[in-house]
C-alpha cells in the first residue's frame, strides 16, 4: 500500500528461492526483490531471484529501503561477519532485519561466534 506517495522497498539478500519476497509482494504493502549468491539464481527461479553475491560484489548504492537477510549470516565465516554487515548496511536506505543462529556443536557453546557477530554488529553504522 502506498504511504503518502511512497511504497517501501525490501531487498531479501540471500533470498533462497524468492519465497519471502513473493510473500511480501502479495501483501501489497511493499515492493520486494530477492537476491541470491549463485549466478544460476535467475535461471533456477524463473527470474524471481536476482544474482548478487554480497561477499564478493560490493553494493555501490542502496538496493532498497529495507534489507532482510534471514539465516544467511550464520553461514559466513568468522572474520567475514563485519564485511557482510557493512555491505548489508550499504544496501539499505533505512534499516536491516537480520537473523542467524549459532552452529550446532560449537566447541565453546558458540561464545566465539557470538562475540564475533557482536563485534561486527557494533562496527556497522546506519
Amino acid at each position: 500500500a502506498e504511504t503518502r506517495g511512497w511504497t517501501p522497498t525490501v531487498a531479501d539478500v540471500c533470498g533462497g528461492g524468492g519465497n519471502h519476497a513473493a510473500f511480501l509482494n502479495a501483501t501489497g504493502l511493499v515492493i520486494a526483490k530477492a537476491y541470491g549468491p549463485s549466478p544460476s539464481s535467475p535461471a533456477l527461479t524463473a527470474g524471481r531471484v536476482h544474482h548478487l553475491d554480497i561477499l564478493v560484489q560490493p553494493v555501490k548504492e542502496p538496493l532498497a529501503d529495507w534489507v532482510i537477510c534471514l539465516e544467511a549470516g550464520s553461514r559466513a565465516w568468522i572474520g567475514q561477519q563485519e564485511q557482510l554487515l557493512q555491505r548489508l548496511g550499504a544496501a539499505a536506505r533505512r534499516g536491516l532485519l537480520l537473523s542467524w543462529h549459532l552452529p550446532a556443536g560449537c566447541a565453546d557453546g558458540g561464545k566465539t561466534e557470538d562475540e564475533a557477530w557482536s563485534k561486527a554488529a557494533r562496527s556497522v553504522a546506519m
